[in-house]
């Protein structure tokens, strides 16, 4: 038979318990604590159960490797796109050797498509290329033209242009208007008239520079008779044709027409 602590003598009380059959002892530990052992629970309707939190982690999944369909999966694809987007931003922003090939295409809300028309518009800021061997540059298409300046009949238009004055006594002067910049005219014949009086002399020629050279010189010529020149006289930029009419009357009807073709420079 057990002993007895000294503290419980004279308050003995045995605590049982009805198992359906038979009165059991309830047991207790060392320390006097109550000792109960649970065989079975019956849970409400909203507790999660070791099959449900086993659900719930599968469908988190590992944090390495986790399976498809899971969270973790799903995270990790992002990251992955996120940094080849990262990628790509840093290797468009400095291209270096790299070699990035790119097709465009458009989405009309059903379907994606190649831009075919100038309405699908494709705005790209370049902001460095490599070219490659073999490609031609600034400077090699430079070395080009100046190669080819002068070599090439470079016609942008005709010219025709006539000028008009009303005479005051004596020598008088016509000029055509000067070249403007970016362009050489190619004069192939000029006709110079006074109308209405005999002039003593027509001079024919040009004013370059400010000086005025004369080529032709047509004496005394009676009124109405056309000075024709042809040939081929080729004025740069500020250059001019000019026509000295001598010994004129007052009012007389002079007028210069020039006719060739416009070129570029």
């Amino acid at each position: 038979m057990p002993d007895f602590q000294g503290s419980v003598l004279g308050a003995l009380l045995t605590l049982l318990g009805w198992d359906g059959t038979d009165f059991q002892n309830v047991k207790i530990d060392s320390d006097g604590h109550l000792q109960i052992d649970v065989l079975s629970t019956v849970l409400g309707g909203d507790q999660a159960t070791e099959t449900t939190l086993a659900l719930v982690k599968d469908r988190i999944g590992a944090l390495t490797t986790p399976a498809a369909g899971s969270t973790n999966k799903l995270l990790t694809d992002a990251l992955t796109a996120l940094q080849l987007i990262d990628d790509l931003r840093s290797a468009l922003h400095d291209v270096g050797t790299d070699e990035i090939r790119v097709r465009a295409g458009y989405y009309d809300g059903d379907w994606f498509g190649l831009l075919q028309n100038a309405a699908q518009d494709l705005v790209v800021d370049v902001q460095e290329t490599i070219l490659p061997p073999g490609a031609a540059t600034e400077a090699s298409v430079q070395g080009i033209e100046d190669q080819v300046k002068g070599v090439f009949y470079n016609i942008q238009a005709g010219l025709f242009q006539k000028v008009t004055a009303s005479a005051g006594a004596g020598n008088n002067w016509l000029t055509t208007t000067a070249v403007p910049a970016g362009e050489i005219h190619h004069i192939t014949q000029m006709v110079s008239e006074n109308a209405t009086s005999t002039s003593s002399a027509i001079w024919s020629g040009t004013l370059i520079g400010g000086t005025t050279v004369y080529f032709e010189e047509l004496g005394s010529t009676a009124a109405g008779i056309l000075v024709v020149w042809k040939g081929d006289i080729w004025l740069e930029e500020g250059d001019q044709m000019r026509v000295l009419f001598g010994g004129c009357t007052a009012s007389d009807a002079l007028s210069v027409t020039v006719w060739g073709h416009k070129m570029g420079v």
